[in-house]
Formats: structure tokens, sequence, C-alpha cells
């Protein structure tokens, strides 16, 4: 088993044997967690009224340039409708994004960005490219690919 070479003793009860820091589940969390505080250090330095949260979403949604289902997004974002209606309503009020019913199916409703919410990604650019330059410092093109790769499969793994 691979995370069995983590432990340096076979009793699973013993917390203290393990060298948390070096189990995938600590560590990508630990360093999300790192990214995010950087994000939001960053946006409350440059007095945006985004979070992290919304920010990713509205990132999505510029890149996407098209109305898109909120399940669609859902799915995207890898979060759940509640959290992410409660986003959404939060970048609506912003103006960054606006919420219409599909015309093919009133039931549907459509989420995009809103040309204020596009230049609000456009005005944080050198946040982003600030904060990917610090987290990426000493890291090769190839040990990123290969961390990107891996990363995929996991997520893939995880949906499955």
């Amino acid at each position: 088993m691979m995370l069995e070479s983590l432990w340096k003793s076979k009793r699973a009860y013993d917390t203290m044997s393990l060298e948390i820091d070096r189990t995938p589940n600590f560590a990508i969390g630990r360093a999300n967690h790192l990214l995010q505080s950087e994000m939001r250090n960053g946006l409350q330095d440059s007095k945006s009224n985004l979070s992290p949260e919304g920010c990713s979403i509205l990132l999505l949604l510029t890149k996407i340039g098209e109305p898109i289902r909120v399940s669609e997004l859902a799915s995207l974002a890898v979060r759940d409708g509640t959290t992410l209606k409660r986003q959404i309503d939060n970048l609506v009020k912003l103006e960054f994004v606006t919420q219409t019913k599909d015309l093919s199916d009133g039931r549907v409703v459509l989420i995009s960005s809103t040309a204020t919410g596009n230049q609000a990604i456009r005005d944080l650019g050198p946040l982003f490219d600030s904060i990917t330059q610090k987290a990426m410092d000493g890291i090769t093109p190839e040990d990123l690919a290969k961390t990107l790769d891996v990363l995929q499969k996991i997520k893939l793994n995880l949906l499955s």
C-alpha cells in the first residue's frame, strides 16, 4: 500500500507516527489554504469587494464567455448548489454577474459575467500573476506539468 510508507509504525491509532505533511490530503489542503490566504490578503489590499471564492467563480465565467447553467457552473467549480447560489447572489449584488432565465426552458437559470465583472478580473490580473509567481518559485515547468497531471487524476478518481 502506497500510504503505508508514510507510517513509521503499523499502529494506525498512533497519530504521532504519521508524517502528516507528506500525506496527499494534508499537503493539497495546506497548499490550497495558503493560496486562498494569499488571495484574500491581496484582494483586501487592493480594496476589492471579491472573496477568493467569488473571484474563482467570476474567473470561470469570464473564461467561459457565455451564459451557463448554474448546475454546469457548480460542476466546473466543484461546489455544492447552496454554496454556489450564495456566491452568485453576492456577485449579482456587486453587479459582476447576471442571472437570466433560459429562453428555451424557463425553469433554467443562466449565469454570465457582466462587463463590470470582466473588468474586475482584468484589473486583478497583476495580483493573480504575483501570487502565481510566488507559488511557482523554484518549480520547473516539467514539475508543474506533472503535478497538474497528478491533481487531475486525483480529481477524476474522486468524481468517479
